[in-house]
């Protein structure tokens, strides 16, 4: 196997991984998930990007009483 393979096959195990984490604690937010999976933020952004580039996740925001940006929550399409 080659580095490029090997590279393909982890980025694959941690959208699983961001897929399961995501069905069994979603809604949840970027900052959640990357609590839940021990994953760097900067894979778990990159990966959300994908997975909602291809359709795979939605999101949708809550607005709250405090000041400041609302938080985006992330679904998945998937069916359980």
């Amino acid at each position: 196997m080659n580095y490029h393979q090997r590279v393909q096959n982890r980025i694959k195990m941690w959208r699983i991984f961001i897929l399961e984490t995501i069905d069994n604690n979603g809604p949840i937010t970027r900052s959640e998930l990357c609590k839940h999976t021990n994953l760097p933020r900067t894979t778990i952004y990159d990966q959300l990007k994908r997975m909602l580039d291809d359709g795979t996740l939605t999101t949708f925001t809550r607005k709250t009483k405090e000041r400041g940006r609302p938080s985006v929550y992330y679904t998945t399409k998937r069916k359980k």
